[in-house]
């Protein structure tokens, strides 16, 4: 799907357009991504934050922070819980796809925003750099670490996007897609 069907849909606007997808507790990092996010759109005012969860446990502490600071009230939007079946369209709406877990198993949501052509900007975890072909699409940085990800974000404004854009979905169907997982497995069944 096209960037402006998808963002009629969900009412984003930028650019860019970040998303948060995930839930809201001390693994997944939403704090820091919004004190990173902060500071950047003091830089970049038109850029968007969007934040789909699944769960509350943090939602205190980033009201909190979100009130706190003007440049996150205008730039952050608090999506909330969404269907799974319309994820598809915030997927196609967001340029950048965040994530600043500490850990991960698999990173779902990242997998499904690459196979849109989202540019991962990721916390330098295992699964992260394996999704990534370490490092050789989209970005990683310190888990935990707002300043390394705020370097990140403003670099993203230095960026060819479309090829960017490009190297994701190549590093998707190389790797990440139905048709690359099978032929791993055909490969292993077969040795």
């Amino acid at each position: 799907m096209d960037k402006e069907p998808a963002q009629i849909k969900t009412q984003a606007s930028g650019p860019p357009v970040f998303l948060f997808v995930g839930r809201w507790d001390a693994n997944k990092g939403p704090l820091t991504v919004l004190r990173a996010f902060g500071r950047y759109a003091t830089e970049q005012p038109d850029a968007r934050l969007y934040m789909v969860y699944q769960t509350e446990a943090l939602l205190e502490d980033i009201n909190k922070l979100v009130q706190s600071e003007p440049a996150l009230q205008k730039a952050v939007v608090l999506v909330g819980s969404v269907p799974h079946q319309v994820m598809e369209d915030w997927y196609n709406s967001a340029d950048f796809i965040i994530s600043a877990s500490h850990y991960e198993g698999s990173g779902v949501a990242v997998c499904e925003a690459m196979s849109c052509g989202c540019i991962p900007i990721l916390s330098d975890i295992p699964s992260f750099r394996a999704m990534t072909g370490e490092g050789s699409c989209g970005f990683l940085y310190p888990p935990g670490n707002p300043e390394a990800l705020l370097a990140l974000l403003l670099h993203t404004k230095t960026i060819n996007r479309e090829q960017e854009k490009e190297k994701t979905l190549r590093q998707f169907r190389k790797e990440l897609s139905s048709g690359a997982i099978a032929a791993k497995i055909e490969a292993i069944i077969a040795e």
